[in-house]
C-alpha cells in the first residue's frame, strides 16, 4: 500500500483524525530559530461578542455571538450564531463571506446561511468548509 493510502485508511474514523489534528506540533511556533511561514489573508480579527471559550484555537475573520466554544478549532471565517455549542469539534471555516443582508434575505425565505445557526449543538464532529447549519439543530458524533 502505498504511503498516502495509508494516511486515508488510517483517517477513517474520527478518532484517528482528531488525535492526529488535535495532537501538538512537533516544533515550536515562536521559535526564532525555525521560523514558521504562511501566506497572508489580510482579514479582520475576529469578532467575539459575549461568548465563552475554552482551550480552542479561533481563526481569522470569523463572528462569534454569544456561543460556547470548548476544546475545539473554529476554521477561518466561521460564523457561529447565539446560543451555538461547540465541543471537541473541527470546524474547517468557510471560503467566503455573506453580508447581513444577504444573510437576512437567506432566512427569510427559508434557506440557511453559511455558518452555524441559532441555539445549534455540536459535539465530537468535523464541520466541512462552507458548510450551512440551520437553528436548534444537535449534532453529535458517537464515534
Amino acid at each position: 500500500m502505498r504511503k498516502s493510502m495509508q494516511v486515508s485508511a488510517e483517517l477513517g474514523k474520527l478518532s484517528k483524525f482528531t488525535s492526529l489534528n488535535f495532537a501538538p506540533p512537533k516544533f515550536q511556533f515562536y521559535d526564532p530559530k525555525t521560523p514558521f511561514f504562511t501566506s497572508p489573508r489580510f482579514l479582520p480579527p475576529t469578532k467575539v461578542e459575549k461568548c465563552k471559550i475554552v482551550d480552542a484555537i479561533i481563526s481569522h475573520g470569523c463572528f462569534l455571538r454569544e456561543c460556547s466554544v470548548q476544546h475545539s478549532i473554529v476554521g477561518i471565517r466561521s460564523r457561529l450564531e447565539s446560543g451555538v455549542e461547540l465541543q471537541d469539534t473541527m470546524m474547517m471555516g468557510a471560503d467566503y463571506y455573506q453580508t447581513e443582508t444577504e444573510i437576512a434575505s437567506l432566512l427569510a425565505e427559508g434557506n440557511v446561511p453559511v455558518g452555524v445557526g441559532e441555539n445549534t449543538k455540536i459535539r465530537n464532529c468535523i464541520i466541512d468548509k462552507n458548510a450551512k447549519i440551520g437553528r436548534n439543530v444537535i449534532i453529535t458524533n458517537a464515534d
